[in-house]
């Protein structure tokens, strides 16, 4: 279901976050449309939502976090716990926002984030997981059978590597939508980035999965190599999305001659490092290919730092 006009066509394959329309939640009016709507709150707006009498029929709750406020490296906290500890009155929860209240495509957050074990384990049927910050992000190795849609926004330098291995670790045999914003791997060596993804380049890990988006990267070329040498993921997935990174000619040659991107139904390498003449290369492919706009910087920085 795709109720977002803004939302490009290939999404409808997935269950997002913008299927459910956006709204504040205004506590003197109460909960008034808790299947069609995203309740935007702050943590005393949740709590006052969780007093409300529809409360359990709600289904999508965006928890904003604020980098101005006081107490913004504890909010992330504040929320998991709260949320967890309402799981009785969250019964029909399917989707789950907590991060960082600016959206911004060329986002550089200094929010905190933190264990979001507890709310796997307290909400089993969640469907859509969405966390936006800084650094911090910790899993523990656990099942979740209902979750279908995982989107790990960093916004600070980069996902850490042992953050990249606790998602890998995670058992989600129905996730088909993976966005990773990955960020820099300089702080840990030139390749430690492909070496802590090699389970999902490689297809060992979430078996369902039809949408990969590694994004917003500084290693863009290396995870181009790795994709080309393993085909095995690239066979089973629908979209392949690399944009916001720093693909350059050289990554997209790999790509290009890789006959399994064929397979894909949308390759998106757009706002990268591309020339013209690649551009129109990648028009040959039998896929849809997302190209434009590319990234007209000199230097090679990856969207999370800009």
């Amino acid at each position: 279901m795709n109720n977002n006009p803004n939302q490009p066509k290939e999404f409808d394959f997935f269950i997002k976050l913008q299927d459910w329309k956006a709204k504040e939640f205004n506590p003197p009016v109460g909960i008034t449309d808790p299947v069609g709507t995203a309740y935007i709150v702050n943590i005393e707006q949740l709590k006052l939502l969780l007093q409300d009498p529809h409360a359990s029929k709600v289904e999508a709750l965006i928890c904003q976090l604020w980098a101005y406020e006081h107490n913004y490296n504890v909010q992330f906290y504040t929320f998991v716990n709260t949320l967890s500890d309402a799981y009785e009155r969250l019964t029909n929860l399917k989707a789950l926002f907590i991060g960082d209240g600016e959206e911004c495509p060329y986002m550089n957050s200094w929010l905190e984030l933190g264990e979001i074990t507890p709310i796997l384990k307290a909400f089993p049927y969640l469907e859509v997981l969405q966390v936006r910050g800084g650094w911090g992000l910790q899993v523990r190795p656990l099942q979740h059978e209902s979750l279908k849609t995982l989107v790990v926004e960093t916004g600070l330098m980069f996902i850490e590597p042992d953050t990249i291995n606790q998602i890998c670790s995670l058992n989600l045999p129905g996730l088909e939508y993976l966005e990773l914003w990955l960020g820099g791997c300089h702080r840990y060596g030139d390749d430690v980035g492909t070496e802590h993804l090699l389970p999902i380049l490689a297809g060992k890990v979430f078996p369902s999965l039809k949408y990969l988006g590694l994004r917003s990267s500084d290693y863009s070329d290396n995870i181009a190599f790795c994709l080309a040498e393993l085909p095995t993921v690239i066979e089973h997935l629908a979209i392949l999305d690399l944009s916001m990174g720093t693909l350059t000619d050289e990554g997209a040659e790999a790509l290009l001659n890789f006959p399994p991107v064929n397979q894909l139904h949308t390759l998106n390498v757009s706002l990268n490092q591309l020339s013209v003449n690649m551009i129109q290369k990648f028009s040959q492919l039998n896929c849809h290919v997302i190209a434009e706009p590319q990234d007209d910087e000199e230097e090679r920085y990856c969207a999370l730092y800009e």
